[in-house]
């Protein structure tokens, strides 16, 4: 079994209900399950664009650490180590937009396929 490398440096938690992904809820009916993925797969992408740019702009002031010399490297190493943390924060459940990023694409999806969602008004 591999284990996560980015573990140590970002604390086990577990989502909480509000953030629970998405994905572990059947689809919606109108909607086939690849349909479904590719909504969820869209809805996680956003997030961990997202939070790779807040963690970019989070960390624009730090300063460079003098032991590993600064420069081009280094910036495009920690812009590397940036996009991982999101990754790895997305897949753990991140901040909650996916969902919502979930549900509006869902939405404008079962619109667009004229598909009334349950509990809506018609």
């Amino acid at each position: 079994m591999s284990q996560d490398p980015l573990a140590p440096l970002m604390p086990a938690v577990s989502p909480a209900p509000s953030t629970r992904p998405v994905a572990t809820q059947s689809p919606p009916p109108g909607i086939s399950p690849k349909e479904d993925q590719a909504l969820h797969a869209s809805a996680r992408s956003f997030e961990a664009m997202f939070l790779d740019q807040m963690f970019q702009e989070m960390n624009a002031d730090t300063p460079v650490d003098k032991v590993f010399g600064g420069g081009n490297g280094e910036k495009m190493y920690r812009s590397m180590l940036f996009d991982q943390y999101s990754k790895v924060a997305s897949g753990r459940g991140g901040f909650g937009i996916a969902n919502a990023i979930y549900r509006e694409l869902l939405h404008m999806q079962e619109k667009a396929q004229g598909i009334h969602p349950a509990g809506a008004a018609s």
